[in-house]
């Protein structure tokens, strides 16, 4: 091997460069390590600066109700986007034990028929009767879907599509039937007690939210609650106040914006979560498929040179003399434990031996089992080679190559030979073939490129390439001589001394 040949094996071992961060991480992992003091100390300073924001400047950029609207219809755009990712999430991983289809209804109808309906004006004081019981039959249906999701397997007629018929079935019911059945609900002040036992239900109903996430150390459940609690405050105070409901207020319409953010922000990050871990099993089960092929390409090439030392032991074991029947029986037992090292293995790859183990008897072995099943090759290998790779990594990558010959040269002669060059042992395995096509010595080498023609799954060379790289070799192809045809493949190899002898360190 040459200094650049030794190099670039060198390189191979190098630790891959950590890629940098992904925003989408770095911008979950932030808040992550604050905890529930920190997302609350967050919630708190964007709940003050929203007073702030709301109670100075904010009427001097538009008209009160204008701006009003504005913030009315960003929280129900919130909302929607919230039920959306909550609707999504439990089909990445599943629902069990999340409250991800109740509060999707919840908010649903939130953002349906609550939002809508507190911005309604209308002088008539039967439309007004008529929208104050669907707010109210609206409003309790809102707290009990959200006291419903405080339970670990709430009722399913609470869940996603059926929680928001329900609830919109009660409302209509209600908006039919309350003018005539709630008189006190006529009034257009927002200070009745009805409202002011539902807000304080929304607010108890969030608190035990962001209680119980605390408890469990439920992120989601905390935040959750956190938003909930800052939109519920904002009710709450708009009807102590005494507003009317469509009354413009834009320091409850921006809390409840606020409110509404936080929670579709909570529930980002849990999708977030849920979608990283989904990816993380597509990709063990992506590698523990790759890993699966690989292995049954290795144990098809095994097999095959068992299955012909089998039919020769069969058909002419009588007419072998002894030391052919020894050197098949050493061959087929080589080829035996390797395949229980195929079994055995759970992805890993063998450790290097300081010490190595000698070249040419693995090379021989592999050679008899193709000599005993009629294949026409050759060996010469120069006597005390050793290497540090493996003798199973050996044998696969020079079962590989063997099997390339006869799969795309059959019949052609193969020759095997091995030398020492520097600090490297070069292993040739050449065939008198067609050879391969100008410019292809590289691209053969990626996983899956294969010869339609002669069949493979194209995973041989990819195989060979990965695993002599991880202790230190390579393998390439040469490109095609026009003076002498066939293709040949260099297997390189590092070196060892003498066995027990050590290189003492400077």
């Amino acid at each position: 091997m040459t200094a650049g040949h030794q190099t670039s094996a060198r390189r191979i071992h190098r630790a891959p460069r950590r890629p940098r961060p992904r925003l989408r991480a770095v911008l979950r992992r932030g808040p992550a390590r604050w905890g529930a003091a920190g997302d609350t100390a967050a919630v708190a300073a964007a709940t003050a600066a929203a007073l702030l924001l709301a109670a100075g400047p904010a009427d001097r950029l538009l008209p009160l109700r204008q701006t009003h609207l504005l913030l009315v219809l960003a929280a129900a755009g919130t909302g929607a986007a919230a039920v959306g990712v909550a609707a999504l999430t439990p089909r990445l991983a599943g629902g069990g034990g999340r409250p991800h289809p109740v509060v999707a209804a919840a908010l649903l109808l939130h953002s349906l028929v609550l939002m809508p309906a507190s911005v309604v004006d209308t002088g008539s004081d039967e439309a007004l009767r008529w929208l104050a019981a669907i707010r109210f039959t609206a409003s309790v249906c809102f707290v009990l879907l959200l006291a419903a999701a405080l339970r670990t397997h709430p009722p399913r007629w609470t869940r996603g599509l059926r929680g928001v018929l329900a609830a919109v079935a009660a409302t209509a019911a209600g908006g039919l039937l309350g003018p005539s059945l709630l008189p006190p609900l006529q009034s257009s002040s927002g200070d009745r007690p009805p409202a002011l036992a539902l807000a304080a239900a929304w607010l108890a109903v969030s608190l035990a939210h962001l209680g119980t996430g605390l408890r469990r150390g439920d992120r989601l459940r905390t935040r959750l609650g956190l938003g909930l609690s800052v939109a519920a405050a904002a009710q709450l105070g708009r009807v102590l106040a005494g507003h009317p409901v469509w009354a413009p207020d834009l320091v409850s319409a921006a809390l409840r914006l606020l409110g509404l953010l936080v929670v579709l922000a909570a529930l980002t990050a849990d999708f977030l979560h849920q979608a990283d871990r989904v990816e993380g099993r597509l990709r063990a089960s992506d590698r523990r498929a790759r890993q699966a092929a690989e292995r049954d390409h290795e144990m098809r090439n095994a097999l095959a040179g068992l299955s012909g030392a089998a039919y020769l032991l069969r058909a002419a074991g009588a007419r072998l003399g002894p030391g052919e029947q020894a050197e098949l029986g050493a061959a087929v037992q080589a080829e035996l434990e390797r395949l229980r090292e195929l079994l055995a293995r759970d992805g890993s790859r063998p450790s290097d031996d300081p010490d190595g183990h000698e070249v040419e008897p693995v090379l021989r072995r592999l050679v008899v089992l193709r000599r005993m099943v009629g294949a026409d090759v050759e060996l010469a290998a120069e006597p005390g080679l050793r290497t540090t790779v493996p003798a199973s990594v050996l044998a696969q990558v020079a079962s590989n190559l063997l099997a390339n010959c006869e799969r795309h040269a059959p019949g052609a002669r193969v020759r095997v030979a091995a030398r020492r060059e520097g600090g490297a042992v070069l292993v040739e395995v050449s065939d008198d073939g067609p050879g391969l096509a100008p410019g292809a010595e590289r691209r053969v080498m990626r996983r899956g490129v294969r010869d339609t023609g002669a069949g493979g799954s194209g995973l041989g060379l990819y195989v060979s390439s990965r695993l002599l790289a991880e202790h230190g070799g390579a393998v390439r192809l040469l490109p095609r001589d026009p003076l002498r045809p066939g293709c040949t493949a260099v297997v390189e190899l590092p070196a060892a001394g003498e066995p027990g002898a050590r290189v003492s360190a400077a």
